[in-house]
């Protein structure tokens, strides 16, 4: 069968047209994916109690700042873990973020809370780097280790591995005054670590056994963080802090470069050029 001319040529416009209608259908609903995705990113974080993310970020900041803690009921609580953990799961399930920052200036903090955010971090789906500022010392510094990368500036505060239990006896002082403890309990260490009464040898002996337990897991957490050798740790887990310099050659963190170096590990692991990373503060 023939075609006329003028017949083909109709054809071909309308070939032309049917593509680009396809073409403009497939844009419209990749835009609308991308819609979203970034509104229920956004609006988690809303649930989450957190703002907004900037638009076009790639790089999720998370701050550990102040003591860290389980909770917020306390107002001297500056880190909790639910809130941080949200922050993270939020990131792993934005596909517009491609890794994680963390900025961490804090003395440390409960055990426990420490070692969730640090054990979270070391699981992340995204490539996580940490940043020691001013301090990042005690619970602090273990929930930098569950980063994959560590970096400080020269004059960081840095380590300080160990755990403490101390407080105030102020029996001598409501003697004194004139006050006389009472113990009314169903046990006899009920009332252990009761300030307004001094602590027994016993006691003493127990809290000792409790804080030996929480040291050993502390150095062997960071030794397996770090890829460490446990006796290399529990050498410098004395308690006291160094500089980053000196952090550096123990190989307690990668880098003295700051946030700069941070940021540089996620350009590498991500394919990021640094002028093109846009962090989500």
């Amino acid at each position: 069968m023939h075609v006329p001319p003028y017949a083909k040529e109709a054809l071909w416009r309308e070939g032309i047209r049917a593509m680009f209608l396809l073409v403009s259908v497939v844009l419209a609903f990749v835009t609308i994916l991308f819609s979203f995705e970034w509104w229920y990113a956004d609006a988690q974080r809303e649930l989450a109690g957190l703002a907004p993310l900037p638009a076009h970020c790639n790089v999720s900041v998370i701050a550990v700042t102040g003591p860290i803690g389980m909770s917020t009921n306390d107002q001297s609580i500056y880190t909790d873990v639910d809130t941080t953990l949200s922050q993270l799961r939020s990131a792993e399930q934005d596909p517009t973020i491609q890794a994680v920052l963390v900025r961490v200036d804090s003395p440390g903090g409960a055990p426990v809370a420490s070692d969730i955010l640090s054990a979270a971090l070391k699981k992340s789906t995204l490539p996580v780097a940490a940043v020691i500022r001013d301090i990042g010392t005690s619970g602090a510094y273990l929930v930098a280790t569950g980063a994959r990368y560590i970096a400080a500036y020269p004059s960081s505060e840095v380590g300080s591995i160990g755990v403490t239990a101390s407080y105030l006896d102020e029996s001598g002082k409501n003697t004194e005054e004139g006050y006389r403890f009472i113990s009314l309990t169903s046990a006899p260490y009920k009332d252990m670590l009761n300030p307004s009464r001094p602590l027994s040898e016993k006691e003493r002996l127990l809290i000792q056994r409790d804080l030996e337990s929480v040291h050993t897991d502390f150095v062997r957490a960071v030794a397996r963080n770090r890829s460490l050798p446990s006796e290399d740790i529990e050498k410098l887990a004395d308690g006291s802090s160094m500089t980053g310099s000196l952090a550096l050659q123990r190989k307690l963190i990668d880098s003295t470069g700051g946030e700069y170096a941070a940021l540089s590990w996620i350009a590498e692991k991500t394919g990021i050029a640094v002028p093109d990373v846009v962090l989500c503060e």
